[in-house]
């Protein structure tokens, strides 16, 4: 019974879920690309940029294995390469791994694409407009990118950014509490 109980809970949550990541993809590109799954293989970085500290950002990246990595960087890319510094490295479970991909797959472009997309109704502005941004990169292809520009002030980015929000604050270590944000 009580695994029953358990199983019937996965499948709604995970319904749920998928309801909830096809409406968030809605708000991205022209509204009408397909939710694809993060792959197996795929790393996902998440870059954090801060107004205060534009030369400055903070880099968590998801590795197929479930590793989760923290490091700050400096430098203006892609002039140069920024120089990091690993502020943590924590791990999650091959199910919390799962969930994480698929909370992050609203952001995935399509691996025919080239090029980077932006939430619905945002243009792209010319370099150095980026808040934050996705990377999904998958061995021997090429990165595929998703911006937020500080410039977009859409609901539809508002929206996303929230949903951002919400898997960062649901990772091992909280943006906030990697030590990176004090002393601005």
């Amino acid at each position: 019974m009580k695994i029953g109980i358990a199983i019937a809970a996965v499948l709604v949550l995970s319904g749920c879920g998928s309801r909830e990541s096809q409406s968030l993809r809605s708000l991205v590109d022209d509204g009408k690309l397909p939710l694809l799954p993060v792959a197996a293989d795929e790393t996902i970085a998440i870059g954090l940029n801060f107004p205060k500290r534009p030369n400055e950002s903070l880099i968590i990246t998801i590795q197929p294995d479930g590793t989760v990595t923290y490091d700050w960087g400096k430098g203006t890319p892609p002039e140069s390469q920024p120089t990091l510094q690993r502020l943590a490295v924590r791990y999650v479970s091959k199910t919390r791994l799962s969930e994480l991909r698929m909370a992050l797959s609203v952001f995935r472009p399509p691996d025919s694409m080239t090029g980077s997309i932006l939430p619905l109704g945002c243009k792209r502005h010319l370099h150095g407009n980026d808040s934050d941004a996705l990377v999904f990169a998958m061995p021997k292809q090429m990165p595929r990118f998703f911006h937020f520009q500080a410039a977009c002030k859409t609901e539809a980015s508002r929206k996303l950014q929230q949903h951002l929000n919400s898997v960062l604050n649901s990772l091992p270590l909280k943006p906030r509490d990697t030590g990176a944000l004090a002393n601005p």
